[in-house]
């Protein structure tokens, strides 16, 4: 199988929403493997491969200008008189100067995530949850956008083009009435803030790529949740589901 065509799931989540659970009756399917939290790992994986992206970017700025100097013959001219012969003699690099390739670069990021979580491609459906994406971590409106938010699930498709994107959500006001959320200064803001994201990134992709679910459509059995497992090209198992429901009854989240 290879690694670009084999089925790849996020689960894109907010705290207290039933990732758990979805992630619990996902792993019921046979050659399925939804690994739990990373503690937000491969956002920083996303903004080191940004940072790879912006230094390119630079250094492609640094190119036309070198560029435009050629074409010139009185700008070549004032440049060599300037300081291009000391470029020249002491093979001075710019410095943005790189000698890596930002494409090797994804492949190598990609192997190592296959690595970690579908060793040997031995699972059909192999994938994670997280809880941490759309969050501005710093409690503040300054530091973090919905640009943000986009490049990092846009990152996941780079990594995996042919990934399933799953949004998991909650009602807003059940989440922040949770014992984890209610320590948390402005958590409603914060929650409706991740979860605008969520949808709305949700909205602008085509209907193949992502999907939305909540947290009672889950426990509610409802068609939305056959239509999940439907997305996945997976079978929907009630037995499988009654199962993991009776191990996990709806209050376990709170």
């Amino acid at each position: 199988m290879s690694e670009l065509t084999s089925n790849c799931v996020f689960l894109i989540c907010q705290g207290r929403s039933g990732s758990t659970l979805l992630q619990r009756l996902l792993n019921q399917v046979e050659d399925c493997h939804i690994c739990g939290e990373n503690f937000g790992a491969i956002l920083d994986l996303a903004t080191f491969y940004q940072k790879i992206v912006q230094t390119n970017q630079k250094r492609q700025i640094y190119d036309q200008f070198l560029a435009k100097i050629k074409n010139s013959p009185t700008l070549t001219k004032q440049f060599q008189n300037n300081s291009g012969k000391v470029f020249e003699q002491m093979n001075v690099k710019p410095s943005w100067y790189n000698i890596y390739n930002s494409k090797q670069i994804i492949i190598d990021l990609r192997k190592i995530l296959l690595d970690m979580y579908n060793p040997h491609n031995q699972y059909k459906i192999w994938g994670f949850k997280e809880i941490r994406f759309g969050l501005d971590e710093s409690n503040t409106d300054k530091n973090y956008s919905y640009e943000n938010f986009e490049w990092e699930m846009d990152f996941l498709r780079l990594l995996f083009p042919n990934s399933k994107i799953i949004f998991n959500t909650r009602e807003i006001e059940a989440m922040s009435q949770s014992g984890w959320w209610q320590k948390t200064f402005n958590a409603t803001k914060i929650l409706k803030q991740q979860q605008d994201y969520f949808l709305n990134y949700h909205y602008d992709q085509d209907n193949s790529s992502t999907f939305h679910i909540t947290y009672e459509d889950i426990v509610q059995k409802s068609i939305q949740l056959e239509l999940l497992f439907k997305f996945l090209k997976l079978d929907f198992d009630i037995k499988n589901y009654l199962s993991v429901m009776k191990h996990n009854p709806p209050d376990y989240i709170s």
